[in-house]
């Protein structure tokens, strides 16, 4: 059995600045402007992304791609996101979500 992970790419102004650190660490992402799914050159890597700072209403993720095969670390980077409700309006992240995050448990992101 393989596990498939699903990676988001930003769309807009920070689509390419991502796709070229993956270029930089030499995986080629490419976009087609007929789909919404970007398609890389290989499927021998893992992704470890986690939440390293919590505050009320923002939280800040490390994200580390490694080679599958021989666990090198390919790349590291940082992301600052905040959290909204539904209609886009900055709200505290859900309780039960925000103390499953700081002990680095999965959580549904719905």
């Amino acid at each position: 059995m393989s596990d498939l992970l699903k990676l988001g790419i930003p769309a807009g102004s920070l689509q390419e600045a991502t796709a070229e650190l993956f270029r930089r660490a030499g995986y080629k992402i490419a976009f087609s402007s007929r789909s919404y799914y970007p398609s890389i050159d290989d499927d021998e890597i893992e992704i470890i992304s986690r939440l390293i700072e919590v505050r009320r209403v923002r939280g800040t993720w490390l994200h580390e791609v490694y080679n599958a095969t021989t666990k090198t670390l390919i790349v590291r980077d940082y992301s600052t996101g905040a959290f909204l409700d539904w209609d886009g309006n900055v709200r505290a992240g859900p309780s039960e979500m925000m103390e499953a995050l700081m002990r680095g448990e999965p959580t549904d992101s719905t």
